[in-house]
C-alpha cells in the first residue's frame, strides 16, 4: 500500500515519575482525546512480535496505520522503547519513501505505551529473496533502496543497530525498489555509551565491534555499514557469509570473525557479481575504519556496481 502524505503530527511527550497504573481508558479513547475522528485495531492480524512490543494493523481517520503496543509484563527498560522509537521517528523527515512516519504516541491503560505509524508494508517473501540472489540488479535497486534511509537516518545522528532481513519491509511486494527500514526501538544516538555483550537479538548481523563482553562501546554508524554488508551478501549468495549455527558462543565469532566472509556462488554467477563482491567485503570489514565511510559512501559504491 502507498503510504499517506502529509501525516498528522502530535508533540511526543516522555513519560515522567514512576509507573503506576493509570485510571481505566482505553486507546481509542485517548486517540479520540488527541482529535482523530477515526481509529480501529485489529487485534487478529499481527504485523510483527517481538521481546518488547507486538504491532497490530489499524485504521485511523480511514489510513491503514500500525499500531505498536508494549507488551504485558515486560521490563520498564523494555515498554520504554516503544515511546523511545516514537521520539527518534519523530526527528526522521516525514516525506522520506522509506522510512516510517509516526502519527502519534502516548501512554495508555494501566501505564502501558503506544505508538502510531503508518503501514510500512509487507515482509519480503522467500520467492523474492531468492530472486534477488539471482539478480544483481534487484539486489543493487533494493540495496541502494535501504542505504537511502539509512542515509536519512544517519543525518539525525541516529544508528539503527537492528538491521536484518525482518526489520524491511516492502510497500509493494512486487518491487525491490519499495523497501521500508522499520523498527527503531533499540536505535541509538551516535556515541551513546553501552556494554558490549556476547549475544544479542538477530545476533548474526550484528558488527565484530559489538561482541565484547563488560567493553564500554560507543554506537557507531559503521555498526549499520556492517549490517547492511551483511544481509544483502546473504541475499547475493544464499546463505550467510559466516557460519552462524552457534550464535551465543562468543569463542566461535571470534575465530569466524578472523576468517575472510564466504561470499561463494556457482561457477556461473562469480562474474556479474565480482564487482558487487569487492563492495561486500569492504562492508564486512573487522576494523570499521576499512569499511566505507558513511552509508552515503556505500550506497554510492553499490549504484556505481549496477
Amino acid at each position: 500500500m502507498v503510504a499517506p502524505a502529509g501525516p498528522r503530527r502530535v508533540a511526543f511527550q516522555a513519560p515522567t515519575g514512576p509507573r503506576v497504573p493509570q485510571r481505566p481508558a482505553t486507546l481509542r479513547a485517548q486517540l479520540d482525546g488527541l482529535g482523530s475522528p477515526s481509529f480501529r485495531i485489529d487485534m487478529s492480524k499481527t504485523l510483527g512480535a517481538g521481546m518488547h512490543a507486538q504491532v497490530f494493523a489499524a485504521e485511523l481517520d480511514g489510513e491503514p496505520v500500525a499500531a505498536k503496543l508494549d507488551c504485558w509484563g515486560a521490563p520498564f527498560w523494555h515498554k520504554s522503547k516503544v515511546l523511545w522509537e516514537a521520539e527518534l521517528l519523530g526527528e526522521l523527515p516525514v516525506d522520506h519513501p522509506h522510512l516510517p512516519h509516526l502519527r502519534m504516541a502516548g501512554e495508555g491503560h494501566r501505564g502501558s505505551l503506544w505508538n502510531i505509524q503508518d503501514y510500512a508494508g509487507d515482509r519480503i517473501p522467500a520467492l523474492l529473496r531468492s530472486q534477488m540472489t539471482g539478480s544483481p540488479g534487484m539486489l543493487t535497486t533494493f540495496g541502494v533502496a535501504v542505504l537511502d534511509a539509512l542515509v536519512a537516518t544517519h543525518a539525525r545522528g541516529i544508528v539503527h543497530r537492528d538491521l536484518h532481513i525482518d526489520n524491511i519491509l516492502l510497500k509493494d511486494v512486487r518491487d525491490v525498489g519499495s523497501a521500508n527500514l522499520i523498527d527503531f526501538g533499540g536505535s541509538m544516538r551516535r556515541g551513546t555509551e553501552y556494554a558490549g555483550q556476547p549475544w544479542e537479538v538477530a545476533i548474526p548481523f550484528l558488527a565484530p565491534e559489538r561482541k565484547s563482553p563488560g567493553a564500554p562501546l560507543r554506537a557507531d554508524f559503521a555498526e549499520d555499514i556492517y549490517s547492511i554488508g551483511f544481509l544483502l551478501a546473504q541475499l547475493a549468495t544464499g546463505h550467510p557469509p559466516y557460519d552462524v549455527a552457534d550464535r551465543k558462543s562468543l569463542n566461535l565469532w571470534e575465530e569466524r570473525y578472523r576468517a575472510a566472509p564466504d561470499l561463494s556462488v556457482p561457477e556461473p554467477e562469480r562474474a556479474s557479481k565480482r564487482k558487487l563482491f569487492e563492495i561486500l567485503k569492504g562492508a564486512l570489514a573487522r576494523d570499521p575504519s576499512q569499511r566505507p565511510a558513511s552509508a552515503e559512501d556505500f550506497r554510492q559504491r553499490l549504484s556505481a556496481a549496477a
